[in-house]
């Protein structure tokens, strides 16, 4: 939705945003627990095979919205710390994994 508005307003997404690195690592800490806990809500009446099928999916595909979010900061802070976005998915990933340990115990 911001890289459409972006695009449309002709403008890059560099800048729209003033956010730092704590609340991009929230935000990736909020999506993880957030989506492993709906995951977990999801399988439960899915079979195993399913389940594995899903997993990558709920995964690997969030974590792009991270990314987008990073792109919004200034092109300062974005070439000061390239790797933030690479750190915030790991903490996503993280504690997308929590639930899911949780779950089996």
């Amino acid at each position: 939705m911001i890289a459409l508005v972006a695009m449309l307003a002709g403008r890059g997404l560099a800048g729209i945003a003033d956010i730092g690195l704590y609340p991009l690592y929230g935000f990736g800490g909020i999506l993880g627990w957030g989506l492993g806990n709906l995951y977990i809500a999801r399988v439960r009446r899915f079979d195993r095979p399913v389940r594995r099928l899903l997993l990558p999916v709920y995964l690997l595909t969030p974590p792009g919205v991270l990314f987008v979010t990073w792109a919004t900061t200034t092109v300062e802070m974005q070439r000061a710390i390239p790797l933030a976005p690479l750190y915030a998915a790991g903490v996503f990933g993280v504690l997308f994994l929590v639930p899911i340990s949780f779950a089996r115990a």
